[in-house]
């Protein structure tokens, strides 16, 4: 019952910004209702940077949450109902024999895809009017404040993973 809540508030609030997109083209409501709308693709865009990072610096791509879906190395796509809507996270194979700067990066990839976006968006925000300017401009804001946050602080996920890590690397 408590997931189908969760699933519920998601759709009305997607709901709710599409009509206050339609009928309030630009308002302090619109932006306040895209700020948590457009949550989901920057967390989107977020976790494919660390996905694409993991592939590109050779790691090993383990699971990747988003909202309520996981998906797992070897056993596909699921629901795990008891996740929070706005969960994200995607987590690779420790390998002691990987340099810990391929970690590092691949860390840092996902903020760094955030904020590039954020860059793209508010230029294409340039050439937007009504109902898309207030969309570009909430998902360009949200974007930037994911990118900052998870470039200034890390994550609990990432900061136990940099534990591991170093851990790993001292009892050598």
């Amino acid at each position: 019952m408590k997931f189908y809540f969760k699933l519920s508030a998601c759709i009305v609030l997607l709901a709710a910004y599409v009509v206050c997109l339609i009928w309030l083209p630009f308002s302090p409501v619109t932006f306040l209702l895209g700020a948590a709308a457009c949550n989901w693709p920057a967390n989107l865009i977020h976790e494919a940077g660390h996905f694409f990072a993991y592939g590109i610096l050779g790691l090993e791509w383990r699971r990747t949450v988003f909202s309520f879906f996981v998906l797992e190395k070897g056993r596909g796509i699921g629901i795990d109902k008891e996740k929070s809507p706005f969960a994200a996270s995607c987590t690779c194979r420790y390998d002691p024999a990987v340099p810990f700067w391929r970690y590092l990066w691949a860390l840092l990839a996902g903020g760094i895809l955030c904020l590039a976006a954020s860059a793209a968006v508010f230029v294409a925000s340039l050439f937007a009017k009504g109902s898309l300017l207030a969309f570009l401009l909430c998902l360009g804001t949200v974007c930037a404040l994911n990118a900052l946050a998870n470039l200034l602080i890390p994550f609990s996920a990432d900061r136990v993973l940099i534990g591991q890590i170093k851990r790993e690397r001292e009892n050598k």
